[in-house]
Parts: C-alpha cells; sequence; structure tokens
C-alpha cells in the first residue's frame, strides 16, 4: 500500500490509500471477518475469565460454560448468533468479545474498589486500635517516667546523704592519717636529731666504727691532733650505738648474767631485799634464754654431728637421709656464720678443736704413721699369744 503517489516523505493520501484496500479486497476481507466469529476459545478458559460477571444467586443456580451463556445473553440481550458453543471452544464475534472484556475489567475495578474500600477500613480500624494502645502506652509511659523520676530523685537525695556522710569521715579519717603521719615524721626527725644512728643497723654501725678509728689513727700519725680530737668526740656515742645495737650472744648474755648475779648478790648483803625481787626475775630470764643461744663450741660440734650423719647415711646409701642431713649442715653453718659475726669472730680466727688434738697426737705419738702402728699391734698380739 502507497501512502501516496508522489512517494514523498511525510505524505499521506486517505482516499489514495482507501481505493487500493478496496481494489486488494481487503475491506470485503474485513467485513467478512467482523461478522465471522474472531474469537475462538477453550470452554475452560472462557469460564475462567468470565465468571466473575455472574452474580452469587446466579453462580448458584448453575455451573458450566453453558449456563455462563446463557445468563450473559438473557443480561447483555443477544442471541446465539454472536457466540456458537462447539464440543471443545466457543466461538464469539469481536464485538462481544470486547465488550465482555470491558465488563469483566468494570467487574474487576469494582471489586478492586470495594477491596479497597474494606482495606481502608480495616487499616483506619488497626489504625484508631494503635493510636488508642499507643495512647495509653504513651500514659502509661509517662506515668512510669513520673515514677521512675521521683524515685530517682528520692535515691539520688539518700544517696547524697550516705555519700556526704562517708565523705567527711574520710574526711576525718584523713586528716586523722595525715596528722599521725605528720606526728611519726616529727618523732623520727627529733629521733633522729637526738640519735643519728637510730636508723643504721649494728653491722653497719660496725663498718662506721672501724672506718673513723682508722681515720682517728691516721690523724694520729700525722699529728693532725684536732681532727683527731673531733674524730674522737664523734666516735664515743658511736661506740655506744654499736654497743646498744649488738646482738645478744651467748659471751653477752653469760655477762649479763654474771652482773645480775652480782648485783644480787650485792643486794642481799646489804639486806636490801626490795631489790632482789626484780633482780631475781631478771636472773630468771636470762637463765632461760641460754638454751636459744649456744656457743660456738656447740655450735661446732652440731655441725660436727650433722657431717657425721651425712657420711654414715652416703655409707649405707641412703640418699634421701643424707640430702636432710645436707640440709640440717646447712643451717648448723648459718647459725655457726652468725654467732661468729655476733661475736665479732671470723672463722679464720677459730682455731679447730680437732685439728689441734690432731697436731698434739702427731707431737706426742711416737708412730711415725699408721702402719708403724699396725705392725707394733700384731707384733704385740704375737708375743701375747
Amino acid at each position: 500500500i502507497k501512502p501516496n503517489l508522489d512517494k514523498s516523505s511525510d505524505s499521506f493520501n486517505s482516499g489514495e490509500v482507501l481505493r487500493q484496500l478496496r481494489y486488494a479486497g481487503m475491506m470485503e476481507t474485513i467485513r467478512i471477518r467482523r461478522e465471522g466469529y474472531a474469537l475462538r476459545e477453550d470452554h475452560e478458559s472462557f469460564y475462567n475469565r468470565f465468571h466473575l460477571l455472574l452474580n452469587p444467586e446466579e453462580a448458584a443456580e448453575g455451573e458450566g460454560i453453558s449456563h455462563l451463556v446463557k445468563v450473559l445473553s438473557e443480561r447483555l440481550s443477544i442471541t446465539d448468533a454472536d457466540w456458537q458453543i462447539g464440543h471443545t471452544k466457543i466461538f464469539l464475534r469481536r464485538e462481544l468479545a470486547n465488550k465482555l472484556e470491558l465488563l469483566a475489567l468494570l467487574r474487576v475495578h469494582a471489586a478492586a474498589r470495594t477491596l479497597g474500600r474494606f482495606g481502608r477500613f480495616v487499616a483506619e480500624r488497626r489504625a484508631s486500635t494503635l493510636l488508642t494502645a499507643w495512647g495509653r502506652l504513651r500514659l502509661h509511659m509517662l506515668r512510669i517516667h513520673r515514677e521512675r523520676k521521683a524515685a530517682t530523685t528520692i535515691q539520688a537525695a539518700v544517696l547524697m546523704v550516705k555519700q556526704r556522710e562517708q565523705y567527711r569521715s574520710m574526711q576525718i579519717s584523713a586528716i586523722k592519717m595525715q596528722s599521725f603521719q605528720r606526728r611519726n615524721a616529727a618523732i623520727k626527725l627529733v629521733e633522729t636529731m637526738r640519735d643519728p644512728y637510730s636508723d643504721m643497723t649494728f653491722a653497719e654501725l660496725k663498718a662506721l666504727y672501724e672506718e673513723e678509728a682508722a681515720r682517728l689513727d691516721e690523724a694520729a700519725e700525722n699529728n693532725d691532733f684536732k681532727t683527731a680530737a673531733d674524730i674522737e668526740a664523734n666516735i664515743a656515742p658511736l661506740k655506744e650505738a654499736m654497743e646498744a645495737k649488738r646482738p645478744l650472744t651467748r659471751t653477752l648474755l653469760e655477762s649479763m648474767i654474771r652482773e645480775t648475779q652480782a648485783k644480787l648478790d650485792d643486794a642481799l648483803a646489804q639486806k636490801a631485799y626490795d631489790e632482789c625481787g626484780p633482780l631475781q626475775k631478771k636472773l630468771n630470764e636470762l637463765s632461760k634464754k641460754r638454751a636459744d643461744l649456744p656457743t660456738v663450741a656447740e655450735l661446732k660440734e652440731a655441725v660436727r654431728k650433722a657431717e657425721k650423719n651425712v657420711a654414715d647415711a652416703a655409707a649405707r646409701r641412703d640418699f634421701a637421709a643424707a640430702a636432710s642431713g645436707q640440709a640440717a649442715i646447712d643451717a648448723a653453718k648459718k647459725r655457726l656464720e652468725a654467732a661468729l659475726e655476733a661475736e665479732g669472730l671470723l672463722p679464720d680466727d677459730i682455731v679447730d678443736e680437732d685439728e689441734e688434738a690432731k697436731k698434739e697426737c702427731e707431737e706426742t705419738s711416737p708412730y711415725a704413721s699408721r702402719n708403724d702402728l699396725e705392725t707394733d699391734i700384731s707384733s704385740l698380739q704375737k708375743e701375747v699369744e
């Protein structure tokens, strides 16, 4: 079909197009097509599409494609010429098909509006219920908030009072502790001013005394008598402090016992019986301390016994006893070293009694060796036999 005779663009000649359609037989074909049944559809598909046009009462009266066609024919005032029912399909004209499509669309729109109204009603009802519940919840939450706020205010007031009392108590305690600390610091300062050697131990005092004594000797050798006099004046309180902090030893204990016994004898001789009681009590207390302060000889004997026990255990191959004995040896040696240090002695200054006895035996023995002694014993046994 040519839109125009000139074959120009954007030009449409309707008369020429209609003439071409008539000559080609298209108009007759359209007429025949319109007079025939243009739409063919299966029974089930047609019923599923258009059964919604029936009212509930009409749908309850019957079912099937025949009942649907009968009801729609009466409603639309059409005859059987507009549609025909076949064995498997239904045939209908295009105008009727378009009308049915429009009716189905209108019925769908009406159902949609009904559903919309019902949905809006349900939504409004739910919204109303929700707003009512939210309002009640809001009022309930406001009431709880006011109650909690009031409870918090009361609790804060109570806690404030408690914290204030606790703070005051802590403040008073801190003031007392500060005053106590200042008091102790002042006492310590006064004690240091009175006795500059109060914080030093006996070992430190002894080392300082030896150093000052060496300085005194050096000053005397250099004829620096002024410095020597100053050092000597400082040595006297240093020596007193050192003697006051000297640890209690067996030798010191025995001297204290002798001194107390002498005072007790003097009190008895002078018949000062009021002084005898305290002196006797002090003497008894000093005598009880002898068990805790063994002599150096006793400590050395304890070391020798422990070493002998370890040697016997090792000979018996009793290594557990040897280990415990070794621990006893270490403890005894520590006590011996502590006693020697307290006595002011060194291990090199102490002559071992066993070595002295051995030397005496070697000096007085007529035998040069052990073999000579065994030989002499064997000859004497033969003579006796």
